[in-house]
């Protein structure tokens, strides 16, 4: 049996993304290397140099040069399978043209092409946002322009196959595969499950907005005044707990480490989001990933901003967090003006959400892993 290569290659390999990947599930099936190229985007490795990633993997094969990769590829033999996230081709032609010179599958999980969706839109329809921003985000948003502009954008450089929800088509790939959205699989695999907490709580999924270094610091951009936020979101988690009679539970995002005095003393729980949400009254979230968990679950929804976020390199985040409440018609909350607030749940356009966005029709009694599995054993067949 070959390996099958799980690369990470603008970022470091952390637990998300061996969660995000399915390497843990299709572990069971194949031999997997993990592989990171970061070196190989120097200027990304310099900056990443002092940002503390406290979920880094360690057991990666970090490779330190292309040589390296060449010699890699090799002893996995003809034909590998690479399977990735965030990979664009043009940004690192040479990784590109190494793999295809050993006739290297290339297979993109994209992993946020929702978020991605949600952001181009809420540029578009911002009133105080850049032309060309708002020019890009028409282009990369409206299928049939989406063709035209990435032929340029990404110079004809384009990976071999996208596993993506079918209506969500933008990293460039030269085939779209369909599976559901990432969060799927977590949203199955806890409906036996029992609560973590007795007593009646709401969730906050945390988006580890005033640390978003990691993304923020390519950009030469600053995220919000850590201070300012948690006192905001304390206040109204204050509001939450006395007047709706909830506990306010925070679930953590994997790559940062709070205190609970961060939070006034209430608890952090990390990797049980799924859990939380499942059995929480309501759930309180900005831009998370993690917020596709209760929208399968059919959770009202109380999406959070602030100016400042609009006004730093967060802005794609609060321009997310604001069309998503339009989208699913929950309740936008300015956490700066506002301490009181209606929950509400529309399951009609949750309903429309879930099957534009997050299931695939055609396969929705299987998860993730099954339609990943599947796609991978129909390209060992050809090879």
């Amino acid at each position: 049996m070959s390996k099958i290569v799980f690369m990470a290659s603008t970022t470091y390999f952390t637990k998300k993304e061996f969660r995000d990947l399915f390497v843990e599930q299709l572990n069971n099936y194949y031999e997997i290397e993990l592989w990171s190229i970061l070196k190989l985007y120097s200027g990304i490795y310099e900056k990443y140099k002092d940002v503390d990633f406290p979920d880094k993997i360690k057991e990666v094969i970090n490779i330190s040069n292309y040589e390296e990769l060449e010699n890699r590829l090799v002893d996995i033999g003809p034909n590998p399978i690479i399977i990735t996230s965030y990979f664009y081709p043009n940004e690192n032609p040479r990784v590109f043209e190494i793999i295809k010179k050993h006739n290297g599958i290339i297979i993109d999980v994209d992993k946020d092409g929702l978020a991605t969706y949600i952001r181009k839109k809420g540029q578009i329809f911002s009133k105080d946002g850049a032309v060309v921003d708002r020019i890009k985000a028409l282009l990369s948003s409206n299928k049939p322009l989406r063709k035209i502009y990435y032929k340029f954008h990404y110079k004809g450089l384009l990976n071999d196959y996208c596993l993506t929800p079918p209506k969500l088509t933008y990293s460039p790939a030269k085939k779209y595969i369909p599976m559901h959205h990432i969060k799927y699989d977590e949203h199955l695999s806890v409906q036996d499950e029992k609560r973590l907490l007795k007593n009646k709580y709401a969730v906050f999924l945390d988006s580890k907005i005033p640390y978003l270094s990691d993304i923020l610091i390519l950009r030469g951009e600053e995220s919000v005044e850590p201070k300012k936020y948690f006192s905001l979101l304390n206040k109204l988690f204050d509001y939450v707990e006395n007047e709706l009679n909830v506990e306010v539970i925070i679930a953590s995002h994997p790559k940062v480490d709070y205190n609970e005095e961060q939070f006034n003393g209430r608890k952090i729980i990390k990797y049980k989001t799924a859990n939380l949400v499942k059995f929480s009254e309501f759930v309180m979230t900005h831009d998370s990933t993690s917020t596709m968990n209760a929208v399968l679950a059919y959770k009202p929804i109380v999406f959070l901003y602030y100016n400042e976020m609009l006004e730093k390199g967060t802005r794609d985040w609060a321009l997310a967090t604001i069309e998503y409440s339009k989208l699913l018609g929950s309740t936008l909350v300015d956490i700066e003006k506002q301490s009181n607030f209606n929950v509400v749940l529309d399951r009609t356009r949750y309903r429309r959400f879930i099957y534009n966005y997050l299931v695939n029709k055609m396969e929705k009694n299987k998860s993730n892993v099954e339609i990943i599995k599947n796609f991978i054993d129909s390209i060992k067949d050809e090879k």
